[in-house]
């Protein structure tokens, strides 16, 4: 069982992503169908909210370690995320929703890597089981966003309303972090960094690349619903089936090994991706939906234990920060790239795509995963 302070941090991040499902759930189809946006310029607003974050990421990290302080991190961070969240209440244009969207993304991304490494500092040997917990917590949290999304849309609530009522939510989630410490720091010793560390950190760097790729992206899950003919609720419990099976899958990841988790979530993706491709209907959409969130949720947790494992001991807010600069990274190509193949061919093309990169990282990271990821 993990600590008491990983559950007050995971029942913070539960109540705050509850609420961006909420906005998340909707703000696809409400930028598409209301404001006329294209899925390029809805996986560009994505892509580039993942590139911006990733350099929060690793500022964050840095600085977090080189200050020995965590807990400031999350209240500047999230802090930032709900001025974002009053943007979505507010904008009424592409580029100020966008806006809105990027200050969100990079409000948490600069709470998120000093918030991992705190979790790993106070979980210890028992890692995978405190991130699991962490992000268990955080998607199950999250299916409750979209569900009273539904249930909004149901009853004719716009999107800007639906903003609003998830903003207070938001705003006390931001008060839980003032219950946690920080807990003392490891002194610094001259093989804090050997090479082999470093070395660690750059293959996750690059498994996390290929993950990004091979997600395809999760706004263009929900549009294929959208294809299909699905209304704006019916997407909403779309999204929430994603989030309950991402949490259920960060809960598992405690109970596998470190290379068979992570393979096992890039099979995931493979087999999700064929699905949205090949596959005819709602309930294959589905069932691809919800293998594509567990995918998700292992991948997160056993990641998050594997960098926690290689990185230096007084380092690892930054190699945190690193390895999600690589994904976000690349997810700023992917998104856009993703969405014009969309656009111009169908979701076909792009989620076979990633679901053959899919099946290289798996082998790759079967074959050629180091000593500390098994």
């Amino acid at each position: 069982m993990a600590a008491p302070a990983i559950y007050r941090l995971a029942l913070a991040g539960a109540v705050f992503d509850a609420t961006i499902g909420m906005i998340l759930s909707v703000l696809p189809v409400h930028l598409v169908e209301d404001l006329g946006a294209d899925a390029g310029t809805v996986g560009l607003i994505e892509g580039l909210g993942e590139a911006i974050a990733a350099l929060a990421f690793v500022a964050a990290g840095y600085w977090s370690d080189r200050l020995g302080q965590r807990r400031i991190f999350l209240l500047i961070g999230d802090g930032a995320a709900l001025l974002g969240r009053l943007g979505y209440g507010l904008g009424g244009s592409i580029a100020f929703l966008g806006g809105a969207r990027l200050l969100d993304r990079v409000g948490r991304a600069a709470a998120s890597t000093p918030r991992n490494a705190l979790v790993g500092e106070i979980a210890g040997e028992r890692a995978a089981s405190g991130y699991g917990a962490l992000y268990g917590f955080i998607a199950l949290g999250t299916v409750i966003g979209p569900l009273l999304a539904a249930v909004l849309v149901a009853q004719g609530a716009r999107f800007h309303l639906i903003a609003w009522i998830a903003f207070v939510p938001a705003a006390l989630a931001w008060l839980l972090y003032w219950t946690v410490a920080d807990p003392p720091r490891p002194a610094r010793t001259s093989k804090d960094e050997p090479a082999e560390s470093w070395r660690g950190v750059g293959g996750l760097a690059l498994y996390g690349i290929g993950m990004a790729i091979a997600q395809v992206g999760w706004p263009f899950l929900l549009l294929a619903g959208r294809r299909l003919g699905l209304s704006e609720s019916e997407v909403a419990l779309l999204f929430a089936l994603l989030c309950l099976t991402q949490g259920l899958g960060a809960l598992a990841a405690g109970r596998f090994r470190l290379r068979p988790a992570l393979v096992l979530a890039a099979l995931g993706f493979a087999l999700a991706g064929l699905g949205v491709a090949v596959g005819t209907g709602v309930a294959v959409l589905a069932l691809a939906i919800a293998i594509w969130g567990a995918s998700l949720g292992l991948y997160m947790a056993s990641g998050s234990a594997a960098m926690l494992r290689v990185a230096p001991p007084t380092k690892r807010g930054l190699a945190f920060g690193l390895g999600s600069l690589a994904a976000g990274g690349t997810a700023l190509v992917t998104g856009p790239g993703f969405g014009t193949i969309i656009d111009l061919y169908g979701f076909a093309p792009a989620f076979l795509a990633g679901a053959v990169v899919a099946l290289l990282v798996a082998g790759l990271t079967w074959r050629l995963s180091p000593p500390a990821w098994r």
